[in-house]
């Protein structure tokens, strides 16, 4: 693993995204300790039927790296563990098997390789999804702009094209997550389309075929139905948001025309919270993209 170049962060405590500080973030654990006091984390019986969900986070600094081997340590005695395209050939497929969940992570951060390493340690296949603009980064100012403006994050230091190589080597696997992490629903069709074939250009390159894609920011309001059209156009076969839900269609679910839900998870939360949110998934519906801005 390289050193550092730019006065990046290695500890989640001194990192931390600004919206998770302050009296907004107090507020909202203290709702949570509400809302999940009455949630067990022991679900087995006929209220949990077969369905897969949609995880991910965007780094494992140094002070979560244990907390991570916790959560997963807790849910595998649960859950099924699917790598990201078993869990979209299912949904794709209409064939849930079991309760099962897919692990995913945004944005390239050089410590997802401490990510990929717990995930293998639990015979976890992730899926890592990368703006090719920030693989090998080095220069501190541009850390700090792209954080700054794209991330609203402090510094944090980035994947080389090498240790891209390194995640798939053991068993991950690499998706598209744009260029350089724009908004698309701010974007022209054209350009939406230009942005995504370079990025899953770039990414085939050196990493063979892309076939997932999850869009920047992930809400609603940041893709609509032109956005999705480019993404399938130019060959991927599924897309992710980061809005919570799951899947658990019995039929086949057309996926050039709905959205994969996928559930954020801060390591720093409780595993209850985290727990209360995926129970109140099951009951989330599929997305159709006709339900986005044209």
């Amino acid at each position: 693993m390289s050193t550092s170049v730019s006065k990046t962060h290695s500890r989640y405590a001194t990192w931390s995204p600004r919206h998770e500080q302050g009296w907004r973030g107090r507020a909202r654990h203290i709702a949570l300790d509400l809302l999940s006091a009455g949630n067990q984390t022991n679900w087995r019986g006929p209220e949990k039927p077969p369905h897969v969900q949609f995880l991910y986070i965007h780094h494992v600094f140094c002070d979560e790296e244990n907390t991570l081997r916790q959560l997963l340590s807790s849910l595998s005695k649960d859950y099924t563990f699917l790598s990201h395209s078993d869990g979209v050939r299912q949904v794709k497929e209409g064939q849930m098997e079991t309760p099962a969940l897919c692990f995913s992570s945004d944005d390239g951060f050089l410590n997802n390789l401490t990510a990929a390493h717990i995930f293998s340690e639990f015979g976890i296949s992730a899926c890592f999804f990368l703006n090719p603009d920030t693989i090998g980064m080095t220069n501190p100012n541009s850390i700090q702009q792209f954080c700054r403006s794209r991330l609203n994050a402090r510094p944090v230091d980035f994947l080389n094209w090498d240790q891209v190589e390194t995640l798939q080597k053991m068993g991950h696997e690499v998706g598209s997550h744009s260029l350089s992490h724009l908004n698309l629903a701010e974007l022209t069709a054209q350009q939406v389309q230009d942005d995504l074939g370079q990025s899953k250009s770039m990414l085939e390159q050196h990493c063979g075929p892309v076939n997932h894609f999850a869009y920047p920011y992930g809400r609603w309001s940041d893709f609509n139905q032109a956005a999705m059209k480019a993404c399938m156009a130019v060959g991927h076969t599924s897309c992710a948001t980061a809005e919570r839900g799951c899947h658990a269609n019995t039929h086949p679910l057309d996926l050039s025309q709905n959205l994969l839900f996928r559930d954020q998870v801060i390591l720093g939360w409780p595993e209850r919270h985290i727990r209360y949110f995926m129970k109140r998934n099951l009951r989330r519906q599929p997305i159709s993209t006709n339900q986005l801005a044209p």
